[in-house]
């Protein structure tokens, strides 16, 4: 025991105890059940599909199961709960760019790396390794991150007549309930689920009457022609952003968005309540704002016949074209599908843009640029809101 090169034996040497437990690497354990099939424990491989519980299926191995309910398997209990293929959903999986399959050492051993795994998040890139909450949608199997919610700051809202938001109200959404909202705001839009925009409308009026009272305090320091640039920078730009949307709204909300053009008219011009505004606006060559939303449809429409707008805009639109020879053929009228929805359907551009293109005169129609086109709508439109020829 002593200078003999030998060493001290410990306590847990000399007195045997009862044997500990191993325990279970739960990192491993949950990256496994992000990499191998719950029913088969075979790896992962499209098409995969989740039940209601978060487990992950490989297809073949549902169906299997499905189809010989008697066989004996070994994890059959894990899918007891499944009693057809439309119980589970087929996942949309986004491919890790850096996964790079199992690698192979010099001996022929496999090493599988189980931090990397071959899905990512779309959203934010996060690995689905188990280190990281992810959900799927029901409706359409698409696959995310919890964290994606919290870094986009989801907002859902379910758009649609009354009678189906009615037949889809007991939808359970799972985590996605507490970003389920009445109205959504984006790129500075708010909607609705009515499409009704009134939330958008009463957001314009009240900051276009809050501007034009902080406008009317430097009104006596500047000159006409500047404050004209300062109502057009300030009121105008806020009237006119995104009016197309406001196709097909009420007359009750668009007199809302009226009020402000005129109240703006009559600050630059010194005009009292009472007096008539149409001559005002006539005097400025300002557009009463129903124009104003027909004359940005149409320059969509003209752009879109002429190659000047996207292709997601140009492929709604069609010209006519008769199936026998006939004069028309050459008025460049539009043609627009027939709707269901009068209140809903009629509001798309594919319907609203044909039909104010058609009731256009062939001379505005057939102007040989943007800037005529421009020049002669708007001629047009003056001669129709004042009566003028």
């Amino acid at each position: 025991m002593g200078c003999d090169g030998g060493t001290i034996p410990k306590r847990h040497e000399l007195v045997k105890g009862p044997k500990k437990v191993e325990k279970v690497d739960k990192n491993a354990e949950l990256a496994a059940k992000w990499r191998y099939c719950a029913l088969s424990q075979e790896k992962l491989k499209r098409p995969i599909v989740a039940c209601e519980l978060g487990r992950l299926y490989n297809k073949d191995a549902i169906i299997e199961y499905l189809l010989d309910k008697s066989a004996e398997r070994p994890n059959s209990e894990v899918v007891a709960h499944i009693r057809s293929i439309k119980e589970v959903k087929e996942l949309n999986l986004t491919d890790n760019p850096a996964w790079e399959g199992e690698r192979h050492n010099i001996k022929g051993d496999c090493y599988e790396d189980m931090h990397c795994s071959m899905f990512i998040c779309p959203v934010v890139g996060l690995e689905m390794n188990g280190k990281h909450k992810f959900l799927y949608l029901p409706t359409c199997g698409c696959v995310f991150s919890e964290r994606a919610l919290k870094e986009s700051k989801t907002e859902i809202m379910i758009f649609g007549p009354n009678y189906t938001l009615n037949k889809i109200s007991n939808i359970d959404l799972g985590p996605l309930v507490p970003y389920v909202k009445s109205t959504v705001k984006n790129l500075g839009v708010i909607m609705d689920t009515d499409f009704k925009l009134d939330e958008q409308i009463n957001s314009v009026v009240r900051s276009s009457f809050c501007r034009l009272r902080l406008l009317s305090k430097v009104k006596p320091f500047l000159s006409f022609n500047d404050f004209v640039r300062l109502i057009h920078v300030f009121i105008s730009s806020l009237l006119d952003y995104c009016n197309a949307l406001y196709v097909g709204v009420n007359q009750a909300s668009l007199s809302c968005l009226q009020l402000v053009q005129n109240a703006a008219a009559r600050l630059l011009t010194r005009t009292r309540k009472r007096e008539h505004i149409l001559p005002i606006l006539s005097s400025l060559h300002w557009l009463p704002f129903r124009f104003r939303i027909d004359f940005t449809v149409l320059l969509f429409a003209y752009k879109s016949l002429n190659g000047l707008a996207p292709t997601y805009l140009s492929d709604l639109i069609q010209l006519h074209v008769p199936s026998r020879s006939l004069r028309s053929a050459d008025h460049m009228l539009l043609t627009f599908p027939r709707v269901r929805l009068k209140h809903r359907g009629d509001r798309a551009f594919a319907v609203a843009a044909p039909k104010l293109w058609n009731s256009l005169p062939l001379s505005v129609r057939m102007a040989p640029n943007l800037s005529a086109f421009k020049t002669s709508l708007k001629t047009y439109f003056y001669s129709l809101a004042f009566n003028t020829v």
